[in-house]
C-alpha cells in the first residue's frame, strides 16, 4: 500500500497540496503500515505464549504483547489521520487518486536525492508531467539552436553564426528561442519527475529551504537535464 501511496501526486487528487505536508502524509502512511505489521507480529508472539504456557503467565504475556502492539500502531494511525484531515483527503478521494495514478504513463523514479546523468535515447521524447507537452533536454536545446544557425556556450550565452537577414528574421529567431527556453526540461532530484520551465515558473511551489521552485509532487529540489 505504501508503495502505491508514494507514487501519488497532487494532480492525482486534482489538488495543489502544500508539498511539505503532502510528503509528510506519505511518510506517515508508510510508518502506519510498518507499525501495523509490528502489531501483528507482537500479537502472534503473545498468542504463542498463551497457547504454550497455558497459565496466568501466558495470559499476561499475551495481553502484554497486545498492548505494546497497540501502543505502537495507534499513534502512527492518529498521525496519518491528522495529516489526512489537514489535506482533506477522504477514503473515496484516496481510492480515486490511486485509480487515476494507475492510468498515468509509468515514469522512472530514483530513491536518492541525486539523479545519475545517463545518455538519453534520441528516440524517446520527454514530457512535462504537469502539462504533457514535449520538453527539451540540454542536448536537444543545443541541437535546435544549431539548426537555426546559433550556438550556446558553457555559460549559457547564445550567439548567432552569422547576421540575420532583416529585422523580421531576428524577431522570429528571438521568439522561437524564447519558446524553447520555456520548453526546457527540469527534473526533480528526489523523485525524478520532469517538468517544463513554463509550468514551474507559473505554478510551482517554493522549496522549503532554498526558496527556489520545488517539485509539484514531492517538494524536492530541481535541476536542468
Amino acid at each position: 500500500m505504501s508503495e502505491t501511496i508514494n507514487k501519488l501526486t497532487p494532480e492525482d487528487f486534482g489538488q495543489n497540496f502544500d508539498p511539505t505536508l503532502f510528503s509528510d502524509w506519505k511518510k506517515s502512511v508508510e510508518a502506519h503500515e510498518k507499525a501495523g505489521l509490528v502489531n501483528i507480529v507482537l500479537y502472534l508472539i503473545g498468542f504463542v505464549a498463551l497457547v504454550s504456557l497455558k497459565d496466568i503467565v501466558g495470559l499476561v504475556l499475551f495481553f502484554g504483547f497486545a498492548f505494546v502492539g497497540l501502543g505502537i500502531s495507534i499513534p502512527k494511525r492518529n498521525k496519518r489521520k491528522r495529516f489526512e484531515r489537514e489535506l482533506r483527503i477522504s477514503n473515496s478521494d484516496l481510492k480515486a487518486a490511486i485509480a487515476k495514478s494507475r492510468d498515468r504513463p509509468k515514469q522512472a523514479t530514483v530513491s536518492t536525492d541525486k539523479v545519475k546523468e545517463t545518455p538519453e535515447p534520441a528516440t524517446t521524447a520527454k514530457k512535462c508531467q504537469r502539462c504533457n507537452k514535449t520538453v527539451l533536454t540540454r542536448n536537444e536545446f543545443a541541437s535546435e539552436l544549431n539548426e537555426m544557425g546559433m550556438r550556446i556556450d558553457a555559460s549559457g550565452n547564445i550567439t548567432a553564426d552569422g547576421a540575420f537577414k532583416g529585422y523580421g528574421a531576428l524577431q522570429d529567431a528571438q521568439a522561437r528561442v524564447a519558446k524553447m527556453e520555456g520548453d526546457k526540461a527540469i527534473q526533480c532530484k528526489s523523485c525524478g519527475n520532469v517538468y517544463c520551465v513554463d509550468c514551474l515558473a507559473k505554478h510551482a511551489p517554493r522549496h522549503r529551504t532554498s526558496g527556489g521552485k520545488a517539485c509539484f509532487s514531492c517538494g524536492g529540489s530541481l535541476q536542468e537535464i
